[in-house]
């Protein structure tokens, strides 16, 4: 039998999204995509001459490769480690095929009677994946009076506790404060910390990692990606961090972790993996630099032509935080009929029903001519 949760309706908020924007583009206009974070800057050319590479080797017996590792080549997996310095060695990396895929991974690792703490609002594919599970949902605001900083309840309770920084779709990174309490939150309660850095490379302001928070290593798993920092998106790739001082009901989490991937994961392939080593490279990560630059300037362009329309928020991620004065698939739809896409708001928790996110990722001819029509189209006439 179908399990309920699957019989209803609802949508996932960016399969919603694209399936209005094609319905449009179908009748032959086009259609500015400030929705989904969707990146447009190709891949890095190191990189394609590392995948280009290792696909040619895969033609020869002599280098040829059949089953990755389930956790990943060593060879990417000290790449990401160095990411972090001594605290993190390459026994603790676990690569994967993106960082939703984790996200999804780790909810199902642990019993149902484990509630999941998740901001409001925050990246939808949080709430689904738990809902889909059965597993009972702890709401976190992120308050304007704390400055957007989803802090720990007042309640003691064990859960599994989601965390992004900078956050999404609000952009605000978390202070070291915020993450310092959550630590000591999930130290009392024996709760465990999943931290999605997604968008770590757009952050300059905070600490790149919860690992720079004392004894996060023993309660936080890291979980990262290269689709916005290095245009993975199509390619697909991410990672965990699995601290081997995480210790839960007695069993080591990373060996948990091990089993889970090791049964239900086939491993990234070795193409792959080598464009990501490469992506991760000086050469890689300096041509990543160029790309987010680009990103953050062009969310710059979109927020200063709407900053005296609305109320809005920008800085740390590419991505625009607005409020608007209407429901908020109504001014999607609207916005849409002008040829421009936005994310409602409430599509990331009832906390964002008067606001939408606007996309930095678009590219500069798209983002100019938004900037230009936008102020135009904010309020309902």
């Amino acid at each position: 039998m179908l399990s309920s949760v699957y019989q209803t309706s609802n949508e996932y908020l960016f399969s919603r999204i694209g399936k209005k924007i094609l319905d449009k583009e179908r009748q032959g206009e086009h259609v500015i995509r400030l929705s989904m974070g969707d990146v447009t800057c190709p891949i890095a050319p190191c990189v394609v001459d590392s995948m280009c590479k290792a696909a040619s080797e895969l033609g020869e017996y002599a280098t040829f490769r059949g089953y990755p590792p389930s956790n990943g080549y060593r060879f990417v997996r000290e790449k990401i480690a160095a990411l972090y310095g001594e605290r993190i060695g390459p026994n603790d990396v676990f690569v994967s095929d993106g960082a939703k895929s984790d996200l999804a991974g780790w909810c199902g690792l642990f019993d149902l009677s484990v509630p999941a703490m998740i901001p409001n609002p925050s990246y939808p594919a949080y709430l689904g994946a738990n809902v889909l599970r059965g597993r009972r949902v702890v709401e976190i605001p992120c308050a304007k009076s704390d400055g957007y900083q989803p802090l720990p309840p007042k309640h003691k309770e064990r859960a599994l506790i989601y965390l992004c920084s900078p956050s999404n779709p609000i952009g605000v990174a978390l202070s070291r404060e915020t993450l310092t309490k959550w630590v000591e939150y999930a130290i009392e309660t024996k709760s465990l910390i999943l931290y999605d850095t997604a968008y770590r490379e757009f952050n300059h302001k905070a600490p790149k990692s919860i690992y720079e928070v004392d004894k996060a290593l023993s309660v936080a798993v890291e979980i990262g990606s290269l689709s916005k920092s290095a245009s993975f998106g199509g390619v697909r790739f991410g990672w965990s961090i699995v601290p081997g001082e995480i210790v839960v009901d007695g069993v080591s989490l990373r060996t948990a972790w091990e089993r889970r991937q090791s049964t239900l994961f086939n491993g990234v392939s070795y193409v792959t993996q080598r464009g990501a080593e490469s992506a991760l490279s000086e050469e890689g990560r300096a041509y990543s630099k160029i790309c987010i630059e680009k990103y953050i300037r062009s969310a710059e362009i979109l927020a200063t032509s709407i900053k005296d329309t609305t109320e809005l928020i920008y800085g740390d991620s590419p991505y625009v935080w607005a409020m608007i004065d209407e429901d908020g698939w109504s001014f999607f739809d609207r916005l849409l009929a002008k040829g421009v896409a936005v994310t409602p708001g409430i599509g990331f928790g009832t906390e964002g029903a008067r606001y939408v996110r606007l996309s930095g990722f678009a590219g500069r001819e798209d983002i100019l001519k938004s900037a230009a029509i936008l102020p135009n189209l904010w309020h309902k006439k």
